[in-house]
């Protein structure tokens, strides 16, 4: 797994994982579903429940498992 890095440095598309009030959630930069507001929102919580947080740490999203079976 990626190291966590400066949240200045987080891309502005896609998801993330994020430190979000010390714990790590999937996040991504976009508009919340509740304001027309742009910024950091959590993204594990459905797809209409996007609301703004304040990461502290970012690091990409592990890559799924392989289908070596």
């Amino acid at each position: 797994m990626s190291e966590w890095q400066p949240i200045e440095t987080t891309p502005k598309h896609g998801r993330f994982l994020a430190v979000v009030d010390g714990e790590v959630r999937v996040v991504s930069y976009g508009k919340t579903s509740h304001l027309p507001i742009e910024g950091f929102c959590l993204a594990d919580q459905g797809p209409e429940d996007f609301d703004l947080c304040k990461p502290t740490a970012w690091q990409p999203l592990p890559e799924p498992p392989g289908g070596d079976e």
